[in-house]
């Protein structure tokens, strides 16, 4: 039997996010628009000085710009803040359910996947308390062989690296919605690429590469 490994992308990936519009549905959700709201709170609770909206805006707006390898370093390094306790802030108080669609399909295939003894990790740029939530909604969490989250590293390549290094002789796919992200540095590390851009393209794309599921 062919030993065989999946990484999947959780947000976007694995679900949708409500009231969302466009191909990049974490910047087009109103999911966003809290994590930015708890931002501005977080960066305002510790200005020492009068800070406009604005300014909170361009602080924001700057940490997302592509001079930082993930957002939450720029907030870390600022305000020389441990990243847990930047992600309690930002992502720790939001309501999975507001957001979060559960698709029970994914669901059943993840499951279908396990049972046929592939190993799933979960790689996510999304902070451990978020994550695990998610994995709560979707009920997913035993069938993940490993979780990564944004607690345990900075770049996701790190880990493409670590699981490459690690299980040589196996064949290795990973699946994302980003392919800056998850497919281009994965496939540098011998990965296969498998490109959604919704949740419901992946039963089919990954049953279209592998054709003894």
């Amino acid at each position: 039997m062919n030993k065989r490994i999946l990484i999947f992308d959780m947000d976007g990936t694995l679900y949708s996010y409500k009231h969302s519009k466009g191909v990049n549905q974490f910047y087009n959700s109103y999911y966003h628009l809290e994590v930015k709201s708890n931002i501005h709170k977080f960066i305002l609770a510790r200005e020492k000085r009068k800070i406009s909206r604005r300014k909170i805006l361009k602080i924001i707006k700057h940490a997302e710009s592509k001079e930082y390898q993930v957002y939450f370093e720029y907030y870390v390094s600022k305000y020389g803040v441990k990243k847990e306790d930047f992600f309690h802030e930002a992502f720790g108080q939001i309501d999975v359910n507001k957001y979060v669609k559960r698709e029970e399909s994914i669901i059943n295939f993840l499951y279908n996947l396990k049972s046929k003894d592939f190993k799933l990790i979960l790689l996510t740029y999304s902070p451990l308390v978020w994550a695990e939530k998610v994995l709560d909604r979707l009920n997913i969490k035993d069938v993940f062989y490993e979780i990564y989250t944004a607690n345990d590293f900075n770049n996701k390549e790190e880990i493409f690296k670590k699981i490459a290094l690690e299980h040589k002789d196996f064949e290795k796919y990973s699946v994302g919605d980003e392919v800056g992200k998850d497919i281009i540095p994965a496939e540098h590390y011998g990965f296969k690429g498998v490109y959604v851009k919704s949740p419901n393209q992946i039963e089919l794309l990954i049953k279209t590469l592998i054709n003894d599921i």
